[in-house]
């Protein structure tokens, strides 16, 4: 099954574990990655402290100003 460009990177703009979209807005849907995985999730659904883990700003940026993107 092949997916396309966009599809692929929907998939990124979503939780690894709930599938809630990230939202730059809402603390609870800001995208953390977590450093045991690799998975990008949302702050709700991070099994770890996230005061100590980094927001993913560059997927805030993309989701904020998609026109800062060049694909």
């Amino acid at each position: 099954m092949s997916l396309s460009i966009e599809s692929y990177c929907m998939k990124f703009l979503r939780c690894a574990r709930c599938s809630h979209d990230f939202e730059y807005e809402n603390p609870l849907y800001r995208p953390i990655t977590s450093p045991v995985c690799g998975d990008t999730m949302c702050r709700k659904c991070i099994d770890t402290p996230t005061d100590q883990l980094p927001t993913n700003y560059p997927l805030l940026i993309i989701l904020y100003d998609p026109s800062k993107v060049n694909i």
